[in-house]
């Protein structure tokens, strides 16, 4: 509330609006020298056709100075604002309802005991008088007596909006007021009650100790116990004589101890004082008797490169499982034994089995071999020549255009899906041979087993390809005589093309007949060139491990 003395101004403004004001009246002041620009500067206004106005409003410093007609108090207009005509006057005054007297409950002015009576306030002790005004700082204590008193700060928002009305407490720094703490609704934002102690701690007490509870930097701390219901935490001597954190259960119970020899949490049994389950610094855990887990149990925090244990503490060695993170596997760090009856398990889907090969991304299916003993079984014009080989030892030699013509039956652990490979094992007697190559061509059908609608039919044309240059010393050692060399080519792919069968139409018990042809002897030798002999031609396959198929018939794998 502010005021002014001797404030005059007149104004030309017509209406009901902002008044704009023309300057000070002689032996008067202006509006902003005598207030200064701001709000809540009361006036009275009196028109050129004699209307009056009493109000309040704000005092803007421009070109012309400007004053707002913000509040009536009283008008001749029924209290509503009067329209100015002609040349009115504006002037500073004290609306009578802000003037305090016995209608509004001071009755004498100068009698401080009786205004104090009828506000409704009653003096306390000696020093304690009053809430008086020395200047513009209230000093003394503030006390409301009554059957059921109440301080109030009401923010004029609505909670669900947020409120903004608390208590503030501090002191003075240098003439200035400075805050140490506040309590209530700090922020518009909310309407969350918050009990801050901004400089010093925050203590909470009762009638045993005026910091029962004190907070500092973040941490709370209780000189009492904390009662549970079922039992008190305490600060106290454990029977390791070491001092912890202790909540204590009944007598038949467990105690839950932080803090200790044995471990930074343990817990103790009530009845012989023994820690039967304890933590230490690092996070090992040991426990004295059984873990019985009802749920999922998860071991280690997901972090790459990181493998998790878990160990058995024997008496003469340890027995370890080791889960391998980049591995992707568990590893044991011994034998794997079933008890009798007991058996190995594995899902019946197709793809299963056991893998070989423990470093991290090699883990991939063992191979196996469909053996193809060539024997005699063609007598035609392109039979190979049965000769002997090593003394007593006889085998077949091939020349140009001689075949061999085999069978294979695919296993029950061959592994859907993967690549069949042709094998063909052969030497030569030569001690003489000097370099050269050799080559093979291969014509082969194949059909699934069991009477199938698709695929049981052989095929119609059969795949055929050459592999020839065949180098006999690529490995450095080949021109040895009786030298075992293994020629090997892929014979299936994603596809089916003319030289390649479509590797997902093998599974168990389809059938491959295939002819092998000596398609070119180019081996050199420094007294006679020789043929070749062909030992065994044989396929190989990815296995599960020798695990079979659930059932011997299609689908193998439901």
């Amino acid at each position: 509330m502010s005021f002014a003395d001797r404030v005059k101004e007149t104004t030309k403004t017509q209406g009901t609006g902002t008044i704009s004001l023309l300057g000070a009246e002689a032996q008067h002041q202006s509006f902003v020298s005598g207030f200064g620009a701001g709000a809540n500067r009361r006036y009275g206004l009196v028109s050129g056709d004699g209307a009056w106005e009493i109000g309040e409003g704000t005092v803007t410093d421009a070109s012309p100075d400007t004053l707002s007609r913000d509040t009536v108090y009283s008008s001749s207009n029924s209290g509503n604002k009067i329209t100015l005509t002609d040349t009115s006057v504006v002037f500073s005054t004290l609306p009578a309802t802000l003037i305090l007297d016995s209608s509004n409950n001071l009755s004498d002015l100068d009698d401080i005991a009786t205004a104090r009576t009828n506000l409704g306030l009653v003096a306390g002790v000696a020093g304690d008088i009053w809430v008086e005004k020395a200047g513009d700082v209230m000093t003394g204590q503030l006390e409301i007596r009554n059957s059921n008193p109440v301080i109030r700060l009401r923010d004029t928002g609505t909670p669900a909006g947020g409120t903004n009305a608390f208590v503030e407490f501090g002191g003075t720094s240098g003439g200035n007021w400075s805050r140490t703490g506040w309590v209530g609704d700090g922020s518009s934002g909310d309407n969350a009650i918050t009990l801050w102690a901004e400089v010093g701690n925050l203590k909470l007490g009762d009638s045993s100790s005026s910091s029962v509870l004190t907070l500092i930097g973040g941490n709370a701390i209780f000189s009492g116990a904390i009662s549970l219901g079922f039992g008190d935490l305490v600060s106290e001597q454990n029977p390791d004589v070491v001092n912890a954190i202790r909540l204590k259960g009944t007598s038949s119970d467990v105690d839950i101890v932080l803090g200790d020899t044995t471990g930074y949490f343990s817990v103790w049994n009530v009845a012989d004082n023994k820690a039967v389950f304890y933590v230490n610094n690092v996070g090992d855990t040991d426990i004295a008797g059984d873990l019985t887990v009802n749920g999922n149990l998860f071991i280690g925090i997901g972090a790459a490169g990181v493998d998790y244990k878990i160990t058995v503490d024997g008496e003469t060695n340890d027995g370890v499982v080791t889960w391998m993170e980049d591995e992707d596997h568990w590893r044991f760090n011994d034998d794997i034994a079933l008890d009798n009856g007991e058996f190995l398990v594995f899902d019946k889907a197709v793809g299963q089995g056991i893998k070989v090969d423990t470093s991290a991304g090699n883990a991939t299916f063992g191979w196996a071999d469909l053996l193809g003993d060539q024997f005699s079984r063609n007598t035609g014009a392109t039979k190979a020549t049965l000769t002997p080989y090593n003394g007593a030892v006889d085998a077949w030699q091939f020349s140009d255009g001689d075949e061999a013509y085999l069978t294979y039956h695919i296993p029950h652990d061959y592994v859907a899906g993967t690549d069949i490979h042709l094998h063909i094992h052969w030497s030569q007697t030569s001690s003489t041979v000097t370099g050269g190559t050799i080559g093979f061509k291969y014509f082969a059908i194949y059909a699934k087993g069991h009477n199938q609608v698709v695929g049981s039919a052989f095929t119609s044309t059969p795949i055929t390809a050459s592999f020839s240059s065949i180098d006999i010393n690529d490995g450095g050692s080949g021109l040895t005589q009786y030298q075992h060399h293994l020629t090997e080519v892929i014979i299936s792919g994603a596809s089916a093309t003319a030289a390649l069968f479509d590797r997902d139409d093998f599974e168990p018990d389809g059938v491959v007949e295939l002819t092998l042809e000596m398609d070119a002897n180019s081996l050199t030798d420094s007294v006679a060139v020789q043929d070749p002999f062909i030992h065994y031609v044989d396929l190989h396959y990815q296995t599960t491990g020798l695990i079979g198929t659930k059932d011997k018939a299609p689908d193998f794998y439901a």
